[in-house]
């Protein structure tokens, strides 16, 4: 079952990485002000609930990096830029 959704998850990365690149913005976007609303609620300032939610992430950019680098697409994906550039400089 796990190599199963490991497959379903490389195809998705494939043939669909805008979509997958836009679900990680969201889900991200989400838990940003997810977080934020906890933090106003204990009586932040929405501005700095906000600044805070994405420093408890250290970074939404370096975030996405470090979900893009956990993916098999990912590994996939630097390994044909490795065959490309191996038989470039044959």
């Amino acid at each position: 079952m796990i190599l199963f959704h490991r497959f379903k998850s490389l195809m998705r990365w494939v043939f669909r990485r805008s979509d997958v690149e836009a679900e990680l913005a969201r889900e991200l976007d989400s838990f940003v002000e997810m977080s934020a609303e906890a933090r106003v609620r204990d009586g932040e300032t929405l501005h700095e609930a906000r600044r805070q939610a994405r420093m408890d992430l250290r970074g939404i950019e370096q975030t996405k990096e470090r979900v893009r680098n956990d993916r098999w697409g990912v590994q996939v994906d630097r390994f044909r830029q490795d065959l490309y550039y191996g038989w470039s400089t044959f």
